[in-house]
């Protein structure tokens, strides 16, 4: 849905507006880093339901308590935030990001229930709403012109959809006195490290990819920004939509199998699922992208797609590596994790300023997604070896998915020769895709069985 909506509301909101939403989108992302202090991590680690609702309960509690603070915060730090950045001198933005979080962070522990009992069918409905009344809301709103408030409600009804589908599916009677239990902090007391570590491993995390469009917002102007932005969900929407999916089957088989003691073909088989599956989409958008973009989105967004082959091995790089960074906390790798944030934090943060202190906009985006590629690779390859995942698979797995991603590639070569857009020239494109769905089915019926 978000995908099919992108070229309305394109043409409804200016990239100043999907400039204004990157920061707002930043500042949330920043504040969700704390939502259930981490303790929602926790709960597919837990043994029986009675435990797992005790934590969940914990979560609950350690939530409302950082909607407070945060309230406190953002009214004592107006004055600031209104300073650098004016557009949010509109109080209703400021309301959007406590709601924001607020809902956020609930939908985060109900899902992580919701693995644990392996729902995955009911989390799945609750992204294909979130995505129905997120692209609807943007464009009704987008229709009544009301600016890029329009597009921060929508992310807010983005966050707030499924949270009800995932209660009554998951919640009885019985589970909300284990809710208030007093049981529940022998359990806290177990997953300390989650409250300890987690919340500033996710913040240094977060800071690390949403440092991006708050400094070119900052720096580079509001509509700068709003292009990153804009070509960063296109890329994220497909990429992010399959590496959630699978981050949750993972987290809860891995942790099963970890106390098996079998944890790592289950690594290297979810590493090889993921290079088929991601490898060509990423592709295609960058060797089409820049020929298309403008058609599809409007002649104000050529500079996005001109940019979209400096950013596709950075989220390709992200896509792999995102779903198994679980395995640091099914082997009690946080410390690990949080300096390996800490390195990523500071990684980002002087790529993107020299970039934009030495080179224009192209010269910063392509530094750091450079130095995005470097830091997924090591992090890829200290995930592996901690799964104990040998390396001649990982050099296996890479030549497969290579010669894969060739012949899926072979019905591109046409394009070559043409420079126009026409009907014909759709035709290759639309094999090429046919292609690698049956390839992929059939490779991926291999890993199952």
């Amino acid at each position: 849905m978000a995908l099919l909506c992108a070229p309305l509301l394109s043409r409804l909101y200016s990239p100043g507006d999907f400039g204004v939403l990157a920061v707002y989108a930043a500042f949330l992302s920043t504040m969700t880093a704390f939502s259930g202090l981490g303790l929602h991590l926790a709960i597919p680690l837990t043994e029986t339901r009675s435990r797992a609702w005790g934590v969940a309960g914990t979560a609950f509690l350690a939530h409302g308590a950082m909607t407070v603070v945060f309230f406190v915060v953002l009214l004592l730090g107006q004055g600031v935030l209104r300073r650098e950045y004016p557009f949010f001198s509109d109080p209703l933005l400021v309301v959007c990001l406590l709601l924001g979080f607020l809902f956020a962070g609930i939908y985060d522990i109900f899902s992580y229930l919701g693995i644990r009992e392996k729902a995955f069918a009911t989390i799945a409905k609750t992204r294909i709403s979130q995505g129905i009344w997120g692209a609807l809301s943007g464009v009704g709103l987008g229709l009544l012109r009301v600016g890029p408030l329009g597009l921060v409600v929508s992310q807010m009804c983005n966050l707030a959809a499924g949270i009800n589908v995932l209660r009554r599916r998951l919640v009885s009677p019985g589970d909300l006195k284990r809710l208030v239990s007093r049981e529940r902090w022998d359990d806290v007391v177990e997953f300390r490290r989650f409250p300890l570590f987690q919340p500033w491993t996710n913040l240094l995390a977060i800071l690390s990819s949403q440092i991006v469009p708050i400094l070119f917002a900052r720096f580079g102007g509001v509509a700068a920004a709003g292009v990153l932005f804009f070509n960063m969900k296109v890329l994220q929407i497909p990429m992010m939509f399959v590496g959630n999916a699978v981050a949750q089957v993972f987290f809860q088989r891995g942790s099963e199998l970890s106390r098996e003691g079998n944890l790592g073909d289950w690594v290297a088989k979810v590493f090889r699922g993921l290079l088929f599956v991601g490898l060509y989409p990423v592709t295609l958008i960058v060797l089409l992208g820049p020929r298309y973009f403008p058609v599809i989105f409007g002649a104000a967004w050529q500079e996005a797609g001109a940019l979209l082959p400096l950013m596709g091995p950075w989220f390709f790089a992200q896509f792999l590596t995102s779903p198994l960074s679980s395995v640091m906390y099914i082997c009690g790798k946080q410390r690990c994790d949080f300096f390996c944030s800490l390195w990523q934090l500071g990684l980002r943060s002087a790529s993107i300023v020299l970039g934009l202190m030495y080179f224009d906009m192209r010269g910063a985006i392509a530094l750091f997604s450079g130095a995005n590629v470097v830091f997924y690779g090591a992090y890829m390859f200290l995930v592996l070896r901690i799964s104990h995942v040998s390396l001649p698979a990982i050099l296996r797995s890479l030549g497969e998915s290579f010669v894969f991603l060739v012949h899926c590639l072979l019905p591109l070569g046409p394009l070559l020769y043409f420079s126009d857009i026409t009907t014909f020239t759709l035709i290759f494109p639309c094999i090429s895709l046919a292609l690698w769905i049956f390839m992929l089915k059939k490779k991926l019926g291999e890993l199952k069985s």
